[in-house]
């Protein structure tokens, strides 16, 4: 165990006692050890948090209200009322493939939580908390397109992909398996989608709820052939902060437990809520 998570603890049930005692209100701000990380977000004043922006049901800054909506949001907002005591706050930034890790080396979120899936690479330069999703990535292509079926189909073809993502690491990876196909590049996933809808490209091997978002918005697109593989959602975490990471799986164990996970998931997203990943994570990569 952290030293500092342990007296973080200590703290917790101390405030608990006091709290039941009639001694302090039950929205006093949790006591961390003074050089921790959670103490440093707390005297900041806010917690600042990478999500999406333009992903429905997952991160999505509504144009009407100016919020931020999504499971993502909820989980982060969530994580932001364990750190302060009470909600409301929270900072949300939004974040690409090709800034979220920079954005969290350079100090400017706390916590990435936009569908980055945990990759060996990847743990080479920012932390990760326990899986807190999981996604199969799959084939998308325009509900008219009947030519391509399988990944071997893509050989030749234009394939959307965002920079920095998984996909494309595994196109350009000569060992990947991946077909040689024609990469056309963009910022965001909304961009990538649309590109499949103007006929600008034939296909994106992306994470399957991307997919169900852009068929949530139109029936414009289909999925084809099976699954190309599975992988694990991390929190990202800029390194140096190891009480931190415990501090943050602490949490996710306990709304995985108590039903508060699936509640979020289901405010969010539609269809059968799964399972939250649960140790020990040997469905996908995870370190």
């Amino acid at each position: 165990m952290y030293p500092m998570l342990g007296m973080w603890r200590a703290a917790k049930a101390a405030a608990v006692m006091l709290v039941l005692a009639g001694g302090v209100s039950a929205q006093q701000m949790p006591k961390f050890p003074p050089d921790s990380y959670m103490a440093k977000i707390q005297q900041r004043g806010t917690f600042n948090a990478g999500v999406k922006a333009e992903l429905l049901g997952v991160g999505f800054q509504n144009p009407m209200t100016g919020k931020f909506e999504g499971f993502g949001v909820d989980l982060a907002a969530d994580l932001a009322e364990r750190i302060f005591g009470k909600p409301g706050q929270i900072t949300y930034k939004p974040a690409l493939p090709k800034t979220r890790i920079v954005m969290l080396q350079q100090g400017l979120l706390d916590i990435d939580i936009e569908t980055m899936f945990i990759l060996k690479e990847r743990w080479e330069q920012i932390d990760f908390a326990e899986p807190y999703w999981g996604a199969p990535t799959r084939i998308l292509v325009h509900k008219n397109n009947n030519l391509v079926k399988t990944l071997k189909d893509l050989e030749g073809k234009r394939v959307a992909s965002t920079k920095g993502s998984s996909s494309e690491r595994a196109f350009r990876d000569p060992n990947s398996g991946y077909p040689k196909s024609v990469l056309v590049m963009f910022d965001s996933i909304a961009e990538s989608i649309e590109a499949i809808s103007v006929g600008r490209v034939d296909a994106s091997v992306t994470d399957e709820v991307f997919g169900l978002a852009a068929m949530k918005m139109r029936p414009d697109f289909k999925f084809v052939g099976e699954a190309v593989h599975y992988d694990y959602y991390g929190i990202g975490i800029a390194k140096g902060h190891p009480e931190f990471v415990a501090f943050v799986n602490e949490w996710l164990r306990e709304i995985k437990a108590n039903g508060k996970w699936a509640a979020l998931y289901r405010k969010n997203l539609p269809g059968e809520v799964p399972a939250p990943p649960m140790p020990p994570f040997n469905k996908a990569y995870y370190k």
